[in-house]
């Protein structure tokens, strides 16, 4: 078999450790789907970040959720529904549309993003820089992931061999508004990302 894949576990302490250098100590992650292989990768990463930080798992803060807006929002709305000392001051979300589902509820809830909570997704999406306030996430390199399927079935197909059938490419961190943090060194920002097309991103975010 082979596949092209980014690197989730990367992904999941990038966004995590830097919610950790904005001062936050309690952070919720929203899990992907289990079956789902991405879902274990950034959720290891999230728990790598923390305990490096000597910050403990909480397992009340690790919430099953989906790769869906409606699955985001019923994760967040568990989550404000925790006693006052206990609630989290920050979300890692399993991916862009996760992450709308908890704006979405914060914001119905009466929660400011980003100065009640911080939300953090992952994909960067087409519409992460619609939502409100523009969503800080993880980049996923598509647009590169797709031509290195296209190179690899070409040299399939004429019969050369592949260095590595199993290729993991980097991710890396877009910060806009949602985390309460201006684009720093080893960030991308909204002015140095490369937009994808429309229709990969929406093929990409029905199925991460």
């Amino acid at each position: 078999t082979y596949s092209v894949n980014s690197d989730d576990m990367e992904g999941g302490r990038l966004a995590t450790q830097h919610l950790i250098g904005l001062g936050h100590t309690r952070i919720a992650h929203l899990v992907g789907k289990e079956y789902i292989p991405t879902s274990a990768g950034r959720l290891a990463g999230y728990s790598q970040a923390l305990t490096e930080s000597g910050l403990d798992v909480d397992p009340n803060l690790v919430v099953p959720a989906g790769f869906d807006w409606r699955s985001g929002y019923k994760a967040t709305c568990d989550l404000l529904e925790l006693p006052k000392t206990e609630r989290p001051t920050a979300i890692f979300a399993a991916n862009d549309l996760c992450a709308e589902g908890a704006l979405r509820a914060l914001r119905e809830a009466g929660w400011s993003v980003p100065d009640d909570m911080a939300v953090v997704g992952y994909d960067d999406t087409w519409f992460a820089t619609m939502t409100q306030p523009a969503l800080t996430t993880v980049r996923m390199p598509i647009a590169e992931m797709g031509a290195l399927a296209v190179r690899m079935l070409v040299d399939l197909v004429e019969g050369r061999p592949l260095g590595d059938p199993h290729p993991v490419l980097p991710v890396s961190l877009t910060v806009r508004s949602s985390c309460g943090a201006s684009a720093s060194p080893g960030a991308n920002s909204d002015s140095s990302h490369s937009q994808h097309s429309i229709n990969e991103d929406i093929n990409h975010a029905h199925h991460s």
